[in-house]
């Protein structure tokens, strides 16, 4: 919104300006008309028209000047009030513990600091969202924490990130209205239109299992975390290059085995391009970390650069700890 001010600004004083440009042009080629001498007026006309120009130049520099900087206040205080606002609304983040406690088996792999962390997260995820249902899909609390506990899951060991860009998450069935999305892929729409689309019977299923290494509501936010990572504004850039390099050479080595189908630990999918073989791996590293280790440890590696976690650890502690 704030972005949106600022350009409207910017076309208004630019508007403006012009109009008084040729104003001046016109008024100035009316009293070079007076003239008898038709070379003096072509002469002084073609001078005049270079002096508005550097003159209308001259004009727009301190107004350029103004919006740069009043794009970047505007856009920092607003960040500044968000986060004031999710301090001071918390939503009762205790409230949220007994349901991540049943149903949402990696926080309570987590240490008590992990912990308070990872609510931190969740909160600020929470609050930047707005869920929309869909087909009349009713969204109660539950299935709003869950998808935001997949978010915090995922930027754990990362800076506080609500993916500003993805501003709506819709939820729906599995009906005729997903089948009408699935003609253009998921990632198409979410960077187009700044929304994420999330079936809650998928969601729901990759919740069941947790081991399966199928989950849609991290598939989904992984699409959506590497797009913000290159997207240009204050959330960019905060994911490690290195290990990203060293994924997209993973990718291009395997891609041709994985569309095959015939991989013996990741799905065919992952071999579409490079955005689903990174929702993918993102899939296995939480829901698998030991396998995955295991088979594929350069894939494990540059996934716990990116991440900046160690989910085999986590999974290796907790397993020692119910022993």
């Amino acid at each position: 919104m704030a972005q949106s001010l600022i350009w409207l600004s910017f076309f208004c004083e630019t508007f403006l300006v012009f109009l008084g440009y040729t104003q001046q042009y016109l008024f100035g080629l009316t009293s070079l008309q007076l003239s008898n001498n038709q070379k003096s007026i072509n002469f002084e006309k073609r001078y005049y028209l270079i002096y508005m120009t550097i003159n209308t130049i001259i004009q727009l520099i301190p107004i350029g000047v103004i919006l740069f900087f009043a794009f970047f206040i505007i856009r920092y205080f607003h960040r500044f009030l968000f986060r004031l606002n999710v301090l001071l609304n918390p939503k009762k983040k205790e409230s949220w513990i007994p349901l991540l406690e049943k149903e949402f088996p990696y926080y309570g792999k987590l240490s008590e600091d992990s912990k308070r962390l990872f609510l931190e997260k969740l909160n600020y995820f929470y609050h930047g969202k707005n869920f929309i249902p869909k087909r009349g899909f009713k969204i109660d609390e539950k299935i709003k924490i869950l998808i935001c506990a997949s978010a915090a899951q995922l930027t754990l060991g990362l800076p506080l990130l609500k993916l500003a860009h993805f501003g709506r998450i819709w939820v729906f069935r599995k009906s005729s209205y997903q089948r009408r999305l699935e003609q253009r892929t998921y990632s198409d729409i979410q960077n187009e239109e700044g929304r994420m689309f999330f079936s809650w019977e998928q969601v729901q299923s990759g919740f069941d299992d947790p081991t399966d290494g199928y989950n849609a509501a991290l598939h989904k936010l992984a699409e959506a975390l590497l797009f913000e990572d290159g997207k240009l504004n204050e959330e960019h850039d905060f994911l490690d290059k290195k290990y990203l390099r060293e994924l997209f050479q993973l990718f291009h080595s395997e891609k041709t085995f994985l569309r095959s189908g015939n991989h013996t630990f990741l799905d065919k999918t992952a071999g579409k391009n490079f955005e689903d073989f990174f929702a993918v791996s993102i899939e296995s590293y939480f829901e698998r970390p030991l396998l995955l280790k295991k088979h594929m440890p350069d894939l494990y590696s540059a996934m716990s650069g990116i991440l900046n976690q160690d989910t085999a650890e986590l999974e290796e502690n907790f397993n020692n700890s119910q022993q």
